[in-house]
């Protein structure tokens, strides 16, 4: 898959949003496997030395990291890797509302053109409506 391969602006954006959303799946999966583990060993060494204050300190850090404060770009990351995560690809969805016929829902007439401004609008809502909610 070639990025410079089109020149429509909105298909790049797709494009770009499907690579990164993959990339962004691969590191949180790696991190995910790394953090699993090392918490697993962390868990059995306070188990066997007894060490209770450590685990208090333990459960202190991670409740500190389960709700980070999100900015806008953080929170578009997460709905990138979320999408990623079950499969939606936002070219996909790009190339079947380029080829697919429009409904004007005020006249109910079909339209193989390209979206007017009103029903791209609408098919704003539809798409953003589509992305899944995954607990990072």
């Amino acid at each position: 898959m070639k990025l410079d391969a089109t020149e429509d602006e909105d298909e790049q954006r797709a494009l770009e949003e499907d690579i990164a959303g993959m990339i962004l799946e691969f590191c949180w999966r790696a991190i995910s496997l790394e953090v699993h583990k090392l918490l697993s060993e962390v868990l059995d060494y306070i188990r066997k030395t007894g060490e209770v204050y450590g685990l208090l300190k333990f459960g202190q850090m991670i409740e500190r990291t389960l709700c980070p404060d999100l900015d806008g770009n953080q929170a578009h990351l997460r709905r990138i890797m979320a999408d990623a995560i079950v499969g939606i690809s936002k070219h996909q969805l790009w190339l079947a509302e380029t080829t697919m016929p429009h409904t004007d829902l005020r006249d109910g007439t079909i339209s193989r053109d390209k979206p007017t401004r009103d029903t791209e609008e609408t098919n704003a809502v539809t798409t953003q409506g589509s992305s899944a909610s995954v607990v990072l």
